[in-house]
């Protein structure tokens, strides 16, 4: 298993404008540099370790999965639709950075489709290391269908280890069999060839997870038993494919890291979705966090 490097120094922290006028935040240790921006869909555009861009997109907010075909039997699209847009167009509204000399924090603070805020906080320590924290601004909600950030990568990180329950995909109503341990899998192969592509391959109660390429270089992540789900596709992107076939290159490894997810069971497939127990609630708020930064290379 990887763990965090110790000791690589203060985060030195500098705020300047790019091309157009655009105020930027940069952050950089000895062995990384994190850029974020403050354009309208603001958020940490760049994550670089040792010289390796490891963020092929910028983080986004997440509120969303692919619909199964039991939540499609229950109208669960209709009855949470506001989250399908919530990540996707989240706007930002204000960001700030300050500094402890030790540490560096990045506040942001997101406006979201139907009247929603959000916000995002980044502390970033010397040793490359990102605390995100994903705090719910708006109303308390009964039920979202998650709650999380989505890190998009390069196609070549795709061997994932993690410590949480598996073997296989567990989810919070579906864990039957499942045990605690270390355990990987090929992000690239980990969803489900159902004859409709949905929501599958996510796992449970993890702690600690590295995804890497077949050298060991990547990112490791670490929380107090999250979602952690590892895909080379959005949520979107797979309930658009109606078939297999209809899904989009292999070109990314999206991971997504959530506070929890809505269940994916039902008593029936005909109308029945998962039980109360199994919907993830939102106070206002509600608070996820989770760490990553980059690991291996040499040095």
């Amino acid at each position: 298993m990887a763990y965090f490097p110790e000791g690589a120094g203060k985060a030195l922290y500098a705020a300047g404008h790019a091309g157009g006028g655009r105020l930027q935040y940069r952050v950089h240790g000895r062995d990384f540099s994190l850029l974020f921006t403050k354009n309208a869909q603001g958020s940490v555009i760049l994550y670089r370790w040792k010289g390796r861009e490891l963020l092929q997109r910028p983080i986004a907010l997440n509120f969303w999965r692919a619909p199964t075909d039991n939540d499609t039997a229950a109208g669960m699209e209709l009855a949470h639709l506001p989250f399908k847009t919530a990540g996707l167009y989240a706007k930002l509204r204000r960001a700030k950075a300050e500094t402890d000399g030790t540490s560096v924090r990045i506040h942001a603070k997101y406006a979201l489709p139907g009247g929603a805020r959000a916000n995002v906080t980044y502390t970033i320590t010397g040793d490359g290391k990102v605390e995100a924290a994903l705090k719910w601004k708006g109303k308390a909600v009964e039920s979202v269908p998650e709650f999380g950030l989505m890190l998009t990568l390069p196609a070549e990180y795709r061997n994932v280890a993690y410590y949480g329950m598996g073997p296989g995909e567990t989810y919070s109503d579906f864990t039957s069999g499942a045990h605690m341990g270390l355990f990987g899998f090929d992000a690239h192969t980990a969803l489900q060839p159902y004859f409709n592509p949905q929501e599958s391959g996510a796992r449970t109660g993890v702690q600690a997870a590295a995804v890497t390429d077949a050298a060991g270089f990547g990112l490791c992540l670490a929380g107090n038993g999250f979602m952690l789900s590892a895909l080379p596709y959005t949520p979107h992107e797979v309930e658009n494919a109606r078939r297999q076939y209809e899904l989009p290159p292999k070109v990314k490894t999206v991971v997504r890291c959530a506070k929890g997810q809505l269940g994916v069971a039902g008593d029936n497939t005909w109308g029945a979705g998962p039980h109360a127990e199994y919907h993830v609630a939102l106070e206002k708020g509600e608070t996820f966090r989770f760490t990553f930064g980059g690991m291996g290379g040499n040095g």
